[in-house]
């Protein structure tokens, strides 16, 4: 049975392997880089269950390192970071061995129990896709207390996975980002906020149709979403592309069957490769 470790060991066994911050219990936080990085970024397992997106992640990586490869570097730099919430995705894969044991009767009565599969939180109890500072608090389903999920935590970028990815993004001004979900076969693309605001950026629409389908997939306006990655790159970057990407069936149950890993690998390996033909080909 596949483990964080495996993981984890496979992210920074590479020798692009950089750590660009630390989770709330200190675990590292690694992307993996190609040529400066600068172009595009594709991360995934903001919510821990959803596991399964860093091998999605991680196959996107190697078939863009190749073709940058191939091309001598002329192609655009890109960041992958599979792993967004390490805490979180330890303690579902691994359960409560992967958490100090003073934090144990903590998570247990968050929880309800033992069974930490469908943990989608870090290991605070904070989610980290409702803490950034876009329509913080707002969203629907929040919630205001530690939970498994959907706690937007005590102020926006409060806690160390989120402020990792905002830091990292406005150092590398990316034109681009696919942030992977699971699951449900939609791409969700644009933001509005709570005053009504329209962030709707007509490259990420056009995106989002394009990739969905090469995916067989469905765009999907974003409505009634706050606090998440995309919402908050919207605000920032709204001549940008950036989708939600819900991959995988949602007839499947979570945590995401690992049987059905090597399709996602095949259906998503090439899409470093489509956004870039996105960002600098189709959307101008």
């Amino acid at each position: 049975m596949e483990t964080y470790g495996d993981l984890q060991d496979q992210i920074t066994q590479d020798p692009r392997a950089i750590v660009v911050g630390r989770s709330a219990l200190g675990r590292p936080i690694t992307l993996l880089r190609v040529g400066d990085g600068k172009g595009m970024f594709l991360f995934g397992t903001i919510h821990a269950r959803e596991w399964i997106t860093a091998h999605v992640v991680l196959a996107a990586y190697h078939r863009y390192l190749a073709a940058w490869q191939g091309a001598d570097g002329a192609l655009p730099g890109a960041d992958f970071l599979p792993i967004a919430n390490p805490d979180g995705v330890a303690l579902a894969m691994e359960g409560l061995t992967s958490v100090p044991a003073y934090l144990r009767p903590y998570l247990i009565r968050l929880n309800g129990g033992e069974d930490f599969r469908l943990w989608k939180a870090n290991a605070r109890g904070v989610d980290p896709n409702v803490n950034f500072d876009a329509g913080w608090g707002e969203g629907k389903g929040n919630l205001f207390a530690p939970a498994p999920a959907s706690y937007v935590g005590r102020y926006p970028a409060s806690e160390r996975e989120t402020q990792t990815l905002v830091e990292l993004t406005l150092a590398q001004g990316y034109h681009g980002v696919l942030a992977y979900h699971c699951k449900g076969e939609v791409a969700y693309y644009g933001y509005v906020s709570p005053y009504g605001d329209l962030t709707l950026a007509r490259h990420s629409e056009r995106a989002a149709q394009r990739l969905c389908a090469k995916w067989g997939y469905t765009p999907t306006p974003s409505v009634g979403s706050h606090g998440g990655y995309k919402d908050w790159y919207a605000t920032r970057y709204p001549q940008g592309i950036c989708l939600t990407v819900e991959v995988g069936r949602d007839a499947y149950p979570h945590p995401y069957p690992v049987w059905d890993k090597e399709r996602l690998i095949r259906l998503h390996g090439q899409d470093a490769l489509w956004l870039r033909e996105e960002i600098w080909t189709k959307s101008l």
